[in-house]
């Protein structure tokens, strides 16, 4: 995530974004649930961390940060939208 903060401990991904505020949020690997500003997110694939990259379901993870996700199937583009 660009702009973003993260680290791992253990199976646990903790990460903070800013966009108007900072939001945080914790990502368990391997998890179906996720924990963004005190709310919790069902994910529909789980956070894996693969060659030292780590994979997050975006469409989840920006719609739980109030973001507006939207999929292109012309360019096979994901756009996101901080209004």
């Amino acid at each position: 995530m660009l702009g973003s903060y993260y680290y791992v401990e253990g199976d646990i991904i903790f990460f903070m974004f800013p966009t108007n505020k900072w939001h945080w949020g914790v990502i368990m690997q391997d998890g179906t649930i996720t924990n963004i500003n005190g709310e919790e997110i069902a994910l529909d694939v789980a956070a894996k961390i693969m060659n030292n990259r780590t994979l997050v379901p975006i469409r989840a993870i920006s719609e739980g940060l109030g973001a507006r996700v939207e999929w292109n199937g012309t360019t096979k583009a994901v756009l996101i939208y901080m209004d």
